[in-house]
């Protein structure tokens, strides 16, 4: 067997034809065609070190004839060519592959494009039929390595110009979206419904808890809305299994439904609205308003759900932990929350009055992970002691690359300190386009608080963050006479176990200090990249047209690498300040930016069609990172990576063009 087979994990492109699809076999693939279909077999060697000093041939047969061929790449810099062996057998034409002619350029990425001459079936034999040639005599090989080479093959319907297609604009993989099916519902709950409940749609369950001890592992429940307003389920919910609860649904048609709110609010006021408790517990909440209890969401150790999108209000007590979403973690954990896209707001707790994550942390040498708090607006939540907004405690990652990402923090009130985010004895905290602005500390004292950021050591224990693309604006304390005072960014016990790094950060007044002093002077704080200049906030907090935040952060430094959309889900870098290309944004907003996905999904070098070329972009660039010049475009999956899955996902899109500005 030379060719190793390709994972079924891959997507298939919306813009295929419905005959066309993506090769789970290596050996005598057959692709259905429609008489003038346009396809593609595309050819990657992945580690072409076991072919040196032989060419190798792949056999194409059926009604279809090649068109175009494209190389590009390394191992056929010492004229490899790809060559037929045999002659194929063909119904109604040939297209087999023969010849150096059939070959232009040179290259590790071979893309044949073949034409259609009638309805019928291709054969594609790149397994028995293949033959490999040494330097002198025909022999046959064989390839240890499994992902020596991949092959593709699909069919593009090659939309040309005019209005963008539906198909042509489905969301890259990274995009908010709403994809919601109700035909997926498992499990229904309507909290109005009276009668005989099995939880079907004709019989559906009035409480959430029903419904969660009902199902099984993955069940998705959907959760209705009222008929005509809000509907509140009065309950307290424990999970103890995975399953992934949509709530905000219309009872008519099971669709999402933004009209009324979709409220699960505290029976007992003194434990949790909702609390996952079993060990490896995941699933999903989104799409309600939760309220009433002494957290809003308790996820304990071990313990790992999604929670997007809901309204998380009016949780929490003045002597409690992380009033609004309470995390409890344990060392070496390997799966934690994702809270993400929430509105966080109104929550009061003695530490974390909006959110708290507890112990998650790294030890004998096993690499652990910190729950990621992007895209929320955490706003209006008090602290009766430390940690209005956030609390981070006695938690590391020295791989994490993201962990507090695109929230909006403002507003929020502590007692004694933290009122944006306290970090304490946690170590590696990235703090990474955040917009933090006017988080106030009520404590009367002459000594600098941390009102933004308070980084803090205590006990001999190490504290460390970095604060990357973020915006600190407005945030203040009271000094020993009562009045404001600006106070942006504490560090305690600086220069004995905490330590914060600051780069490309919009810093009011370069107001940052450690306990016994300042902690940047002016020259340093340049060389950061840093700035203080008003952000020029919206209403909402958004950059407005003028702030000198456009334009003005970094894609990476370090580690640590800038995120790939913004608060909104709309995609980074945009040129806000029309000068010099696009560039990132100081703060949680992407200034410009009205795009999820790019406006082709697949084209790489964004001249508003996917061919040969976006391919060879991608090819270029494979492994590098995607903050380096215009790398970014060849990320055209939007993970963060440039590897083989981008060629694959440029590839599902061949043909595709859209009518550009």
């Amino acid at each position: 067997m030379l060719l190793g087979v390709l994972p079924m994990v891959l997507p298939e492109a919306s813009t295929y034809a419905a005959s066309g699809y993506l090769a789970d076999e290596i050996g005598n693939t057959e692709i259905t065609v429609d008489v003038d279909d346009t396809f593609y077999v595309v050819l990657w060697l992945v580690d072409a070190s076991e072919l040196a000093g032989y060419e190798c041939a792949i056999t194409v047969s059926g009604p279809a004839t090649a068109t175009g061929t494209a190389a590009h790449g390394s191992w056929f810099e010492d004229e490899h060519t790809l060559i037929a062996a045999g002659t194929p057998t063909a119904t109604y034409g040939s297209g087999m592959l023969s010849s150096p002619t059939d070959i232009s350029g040179s290259g590790d990425l071979v893309i044949f494009t073949l034409h259609a001459d009638d309805d019928g079936v291709v054969a594609i034999n790149i397994d028995e039929d293949v033959l490999c040639l040494g330097d002198t005599d025909a022999e046959e090989i064989s390839i240890t390595a499994p992902s020596t080479l991949y092959v593709t093959v699909g069919t593009g319907e090659g939309y040309q110009g005019g209005e963008s297609s539906e198909e042509a604009e489905e969301p890259a993989p990274e995009s908010s979206g709403d994809s919601f099916d109700p035909e997926s519902i498992d499990i229904y709950v309507n909290g109005a419904y009276s009668g005989t409940e099995s939880g079907t749609i004709t019989e559906p369950y009035n409480t959430i808890q029903e419904a969660v001890n009902a199902a099984s592992a993955e069940d998705l429940i959907g959760v209705a809305v009222g008929a005509s307003g809000d509907l509140t389920y009065s309950e307290n919910v424990t999970i103890g299994k995975t399953v992934h609860l949509r709530g905000g649904l219309n009872p008519s048609t099971w669709e999402p439904d933004e009209t009324y709110a979709c409220i699960i609010s505290a029976y007992d006021s003194n434990d949790s609205t909702v609390k996952y408790t079993t060990t490896g517990t995941a699933g999903s909440i989104t799409g309600f308003t939760i309220t009433g209890g002494d957290s809003g969401i308790w996820c304990n150790t071990n313990t790992a759900p999604r929670i997007e999108g809901n309204s998380i209000t009016g949780n929490g007590d003045s002597s409690g932990y992380g009033g609004g979403i309470h995390c409890l973690g344990s060392d070496d954990q390997s799966s934690v929350p994702i809270i993400t896209g929430n509105t966080i707001t109104g929550n009061t707790a003695y530490h974390g009055g909006g959110i708290r994550c507890y112990q998650y942390k790294v030890t004998s040498g096993t690499a652990g992970k910190i729950p990621l708090i992007e895209k929320n607006i955490i706003t209006g939540n008090t602290a009766t002691n430390w940690g209005g907004g956030i609390e981070i405690t006695l938690c590391n990652d020295t791989n994490v690359t993201a962990a507090i990402v695109n929230n909006i923090i403002v507003e929020n009130t502590a007692g004694e300190g933290a009122a944006g985010i306290r970090c304490v004895n946690s170590i590696n905290i990235p703090i990474v386009n955040n917009t933090i602005a006017e988080n106030t500390v009520d404590e009367n004292t002459s000594a600098i608080l941390g009102a933004g950021l308070r980084v803090q050591s205590d006990s001999g224990l190490s504290a460390s963050a970095d604060v990357i693309n973020s915006i600190f604006w407005g945030n203040e304390s009271k000094d020993s006479e009562g009045a404001d005072k600006w106070d942006e960014i504490a560090v305690v016990n600086g220069g004995n176990g905490a330590d914060v790094d600051i780069d490309y950060t919009d810093l009011h007044g370069a107001l940052a200090y450690i306990s016994n002093g300042i902690f940047q002077d002016g020259d340093d704080f340049s060389s950061h990249h840093n700035i203080s200049s008003d952000p020029q906030l919206t209403q909402d907090r958004r950059l407005g047209s003028g702030s000198p935040c456009i334009d003005a952060g970094t894609c990476q430094l370090s580690t640590l690498r800038a995120p790939l959309q913004d608060i909104d889900s709309h995609l980074r870098p945009t040129d806000g300040d029309a000068q010099n290309g696009p560039a990132y944004d100081i703060g949680a907003h992407e200034y410009g930016a009205t795009a999820t996905l790019w406006p082709t999904p697949g084209d790489a070098n964004l001249d508003c069609r996917v061919n040969v070329l976006d391919l060879i972009f991608i090819r270029n660039r494979l492994s590098q990172s995607r903050c380096d010049s215009n790398n970014w475009q060849a990320d055209v999956n939007a993970d963060g990576n440039i590897n083989i899955l981008d060629l694959i996902f440029a590839r599902n899109q061949l043909g595709t063009s859209v009518q550009c500005n």
